[in-house]
């Protein structure tokens, strides 16, 4: 996945992201670090990676 999109849309994807776990958890979860724009360690390269990262953002709270 991380190598078909630009920059822009995983900037949209974050935020939109972040737009529906509040909704679903009641809470922001900030979603943004270093490691989203990282080529070697970014959990964009398969969406089930994305899918656990924000699980796991939102188990740390």
């Amino acid at each position: 996945m991380y190598e078909r999109i630009d920059s822009f849309a995983v900037v949209e994807l974050l935020l939109e992201t972040e737009s529906e776990v509040e909704k679903a958890v009641g809470r922001y979860v900030p979603l943004a670090d270093e490691s989203i724009l990282d080529s070697t360690r970014s959990p964009l390269h398969r969406l089930q990676d994305w899918f656990d990262y924000v699980a796991q953002a939102v188990a740390r709270g």
